[in-house]
C-alpha cells in the first residue's frame, strides 16, 4: 500500500517537472484567435447596424472592419506583452 502511494508521489512529480510548454503557446494562439475574431465581429455588426438605421454608405462597413482589426490588434499586443512580463 505504501509502495503504490509513494509510485503515484513520484508519477505526479514527475508530471510537474515536464515542459508543457507547446500547450501554454497554443493556448495563447487561441485566445489572440479570438480576441481578433471578436473584436472584427463587433465592429463589423455595430457598422452594419449604424447603416441600417441611419441609411449612411456601405464605405462605412469596411471601415467599421478596419477598425476591428485595428482594436484587435490592439487588444492581441496587450495579451501578449501581459503573457510576457507574466512569465518573466
Amino acid at each position: 500500500m505504501k509502495n503504490k502511494n509513494l509510485q503515484k508521489q513520484q508519477l505526479l512529480a514527475e508530471m510537474r517537472m515536464k515542459d508543457y510548454g507547446f500547450i501554454k503557446y497554443l493556448g495563447i494562439a487561441g485566445q489572440l484567435g479570438m480576441v481578433m475574431i471578436i473584436s472584427i465581429l463587433i465592429w463589423f455588426f455595430l457598422s452594419h447596424y449604424l447603416i441600417r438605421i441611419l441609411g449612411i454608405g456601405q464605405i462605412w462597413q469596411a471601415i467599421g472592419i478596419i477598425m476591428g482589426v485595428f482594436t484587435g490588434m490592439l487588444g492581441s499586443y496587450r495579451l501578449l506583452k501581459k503573457t510576457i512580463l507574466k512569465s518573466e
